[in-house]
């Protein structure tokens, strides 16, 4: 006999560390001195733990403590057995949490039993697991705000086209691909929670269009930080250096993140020497993807100081107020990012766990969320407009009469960026001399 059995998990050791004692659960059996048996034999006999007769070679199931469901499917004694053999469905209450199917060849004299095949598992709502249901919607409202940042940025871009900058075609390729990834990855989870098949191809696109938005983004903030758009028109030789900087690590984090879904959707089929070489390779891979992370922070960080302290000696105050607010914006992100980590590791390895399981999925919305709220401060800072070509070639002038904060002069013609410099003879790059490299307005 090849016994078959559905407990449900209470949460108060599901979602604990340590796990649940099944034989507190009526299967299996414990005795005095600790010893537990999941199989009637010969020994569990001797021990007491199980009475023999018609139970030898079967599953221990208490029935006074069992509450789940337990069948059976029999084996013949002789023979190929040529046709499939069906242990049927199996339906539970509707109690939500965490449940197990246990299949046990306790017969050791009998014959050796292959299982083959796949459980299917479908909840009230369908096939997608409860601990993902409610993220599948969290998705859905994401891709609905990326869909309407990336249509008002992309109006408001054409609306001004004539005084576009080559930064909002940036910002707006980074809404681009959050909705691309975001997309995808509710188009995944609702064809998973309908057909019961998780549609890999699109697992793997969103995948790489979150990747590929995480390196954009990066690339964005440090063009940002140097000043493009707002201290000056171009980057000059720095452009290539945040663009290779950009590339490697999109292409390190896609093959930490493949190797990472491969691990978990191929976990049946790999050998455990397998898995850990698999793993192996991803923790080497995530601490590279690591230090390029910390190299993009201290980059940007360093950015924004140069480009402040610019703008603070130039007394550019309504630029600088503009920096201000994105570094207010920008620490705050990264203050989020490390406290969310510390309470991630928290509830990792607290006993009890702070979420229980079906919110676990709480973890990644919030460092989605942080993600969207700072491209979505720096969308509105560089919101396109009319005079956004102008503001890059703009610098403002003190007021000429004192007290009268409304008279004020400002420069129309290329203005020097942070890194220009004028010879001793007042002469800059372009040949002009600082006096008359200005227009007044």
């Amino acid at each position: 006999m090849l016994d078959i059995a559905v407990m449900h998990l209470p949460g108060s050791c599901a979602n604990t560390r340590s796990g649940c004692d099944w034989t507190d659960f009526g299967i299996g059996s414990k005795s005095a001195d600790g010893d537990v048996r999941w199989c009637c034999s010969q020994d569990a006999v001797e021990l007491g733990l199980c009475d023999g007769g018609d139970k030898y070679g079967r599953l221990i199931v208490n029935n006074t403590q069992f509450t789940g469901s337990h069948r059976f499917v029999e084996i013949p004694p002789t023979g190929q057995i040529s046709d499939e053999i069906r242990y049927g469905k199996i339906e539970e209450p509707n109690d939500s949490g965490r449940y197990v199917v246990i299949f046990a060849n306790c017969n050791d004299e009998g014959r050796e039993v292959l299982v083959t095949g796949a459980t299917v598992w479908k909840s009230k709502h369908g096939y997608l697991p409860g601990e993902l249901y409610e993220f599948m919607y969290f998705y859905i409202i994401v891709t609905l705000i990326y869909f309407g940042l990336m249509a008002a940025f992309a109006l408001s871009m054409n609306a001004y086209a004539a005084s576009r900058i080559p930064l909002e075609k940036w910002i707006l390729g980074t809404i681009i691909m959050g909705l691309l990834e975001t997309f995808f990855r509710t188009g995944s989870f609702f064809v998973w929670n309908e057909d019961g098949t998780n549609l890999m191809i699109a697992v793997y696109i969103g995948v790489f269009m979150g990747v590929l938005k995480c390196g954009i983004s990066r690339c964005l903030i440090v063009m940002v930080s140097l000043g493009w758009g707002v201290v000056r028109d171009t980057l000059g030789p720095t452009l290539p250096k945040i663009v290779a900087l950009g590339i490697f690590y999109v292409g390190t984090s896609s093959v930490t993140e493949f190797m990472t879904v491969i691990a978990v959707e191929d976990v049946q089929t790999l050998s455990l020497e397998e898995e850990d070489e698999l793993f192996d390779v991803v923790e080497i891979l995530s601490f590279v993807v690591f230090v390029v992370d910390v190299i993009f922070v201290l980059w940007i960080l360093d950015a924004l100081n140069s480009t402040m302290e610019y703008l603070e000696s130039m007394n550019q105050t309504r630029k600088l107020m503009r920096y201000l607010r994105f570094r207010c914006i920008f620490l705050f992100a990264i203050l989020f990012s490390v406290v969310w980590v510390v309470f991630d590791l928290v509830d990792s390895y607290d006993e009890d766990g702070i979420l229980e399981e079906q919110h676990e999925w709480i973890v990644l919305a919030a460092k989605e969320l942080n993600y969207l709220f700072l491209l979505i401060g720096i969308a509105v800072l560089w919101w396109p407009n009319p005079t956004a070509r102008e503001y890059a070639y703009v610098m403002e002038l003190p007021s000429l009469a004192e007290g009268d904060g409304e008279n004020e002069l400002e420069l129309t013609g290329v203005v020097p960026s942070a890194l220009d410099e004028y010879d001793d003879h007042g002469m800059n790059g372009n040949g002009l001399h600082s006096d008359f490299d200005k227009e007044f307005k």
